[in-house]
């Protein structure tokens, strides 16, 4: 069983609950002593309440940061919108990570792919204009509304917007990197987010290159090297790569 995930789903399935029982009480209550509001008036502000948790979502994850917050929780990496592109991007992609680049994953671990993720989710926003980071936290909010706390990893990971999502970055990052001119542009990107979050100045081992962000995204290709989340964006027939 898929390993539920922490974020402020919680506070919306929270919500929900609290939102269920006081409008079913208050229809019982209408229903068996009559009162100012109809059963039909209650229902609709019931309804109308239900169909908002999407606008309001911000307001639940400000209340998990907060309570994260008190909780000591906030040296952690939260799962919210900010770092939910990151998080998909890694679930997948951490296997290529490490292979292509070996070197900067053995000397900072698991933290430096979580940089690169973001880094590369930060790429498919600006420089591919795929509105990537904009629909994966639209599809987590409408899941978050519909699933609550009962949410889990896979949920996210393998649902069909988000395999969409991710087959088409793959597709365009293969076209956007044929040849050494937009290698270099990728590789530059990649470079300028990890300089900007590790505070790097020159020259550094935690920097990529061209050779091993080329490396990455042949090997993003390579069925050798295909997790089982990119393994559900490939077997999509809309998600094939016709990029070769």
């Amino acid at each position: 069983m898929s390993k539920r995930v922490s974020g402020p789903h919680f506070c919306a399935g929270t919500a929900k609950k609290i939102a269920d029982k006081l409008y079913n009480e208050l229809l019982a209550e209408c229903d068996a002593h009559g009162g100012f509001l109809s059963y039909d008036d209650i229902r609709a502000i019931a309804e109308g309440f239900r169909s908002d948790l999407p606008a309001s979502f911000p307001f639940y994850e400000d209340a998990y940061l907060d309570c994260m917050a008190t909780a000591g929780g906030a040296g952690r990496r939260l799962l919210i919108r900010k770092t939910l592109p990151g998080f998909v991007v890694f679930a997948f992609t951490n296997d290529v990570i490490r292979a292509a680049f070996s070197s900067q994953y053995a000397r900072m671990g698991k933290n430096w792919s979580v940089h690169f993720c973001d880094a590369l989710a930060d790429y498919a926003d600006a420089v591919l204009v795929l509105p990537l980071s904009r629909n994966i936290c639209k599809v987590y909010i409408e899941q978050a509304c519909s699933h609550g706390e009962h949410l889990t990893i896979d949920d996210i990971v393998t649902s069909r917007p988000v395999a969409q999502l991710m087959g088409g970055l793959f597709e365009a990052l293969v076209i956007a990197t044929r040849n050494g001119r937009d290698v270099e542009r990728f590789c530059d990107k990649i470079n300028e987010h990890i300089r900007h979050v590790l505070t790097i100045g020159g020259p550094d081992p935690l920097l990529v290159n061209n050779r091993t962000c080329r490396e990455f995204v042949a090997m993003l290709q390579d069925t050798n090297h295909q997790n089982r989340y990119r393994h559900t964006a490939y077997n999509r027939e809309e998600m094939i790569l016709r990029a070769n």
